[in-house]
């Protein structure tokens, strides 16, 4: 029995509100904007800068807490979010969180994923008929 599940789209989503972005491709008031991009290609273009997204994100990762919870009475106390919201703010006190002006290539990313997905939809979406 799992006691805590967390589908992709729920940690997508739940992140999101973490962070404060948005649920969306479009820009939110302050900017920010959330995309979904392939592990894969990410790694492709950026392979020293994402290998730790690589190799987070290569294989599921689904762990088995029932021994813990049998043999030493192991159980979820803090929510996902709440803990999430803690390490984000810790990394941000000690100035861990690089800022945007330091990642001058993730509004190029960002331009050319989304010219690239816009183009792809009009070229693919008439054979869906």
């Amino acid at each position: 029995m799992i006691s805590e599940a967390i589908t992709t789209r729920l940690l997508a989503q739940e992140m999101s509100e973490v962070v404060h972005l948005n649920r969306g491709s479009k820009p939110s008031p302050d900017g920010v904007r959330r995309i979904h991009a392939d592990r894969g290609l990410l790694q492709a273009m950026l392979p020293k800068r994402v290998e730790w997204c690589a190799e987070n994100f290569r294989n599921v990762t689904i762990f088995d807490n029932t021994a813990a919870r049998k043999e030493v009475g192991y159980r979820y106390t803090i929510r996902w979010e709440d803990g999430s919201r803690a390490v984000i703010r810790e990394l941000d006190q000690r100035g861990l969180i690089a800022r945007s002006g330091e990642l001058p290539f993730y509004d190029r990313l960002l331009e050319r994923w989304e010219e690239h997905a816009s183009s792809l939809v009009q070229e693919i979406r008439p054979y869906d008929q």
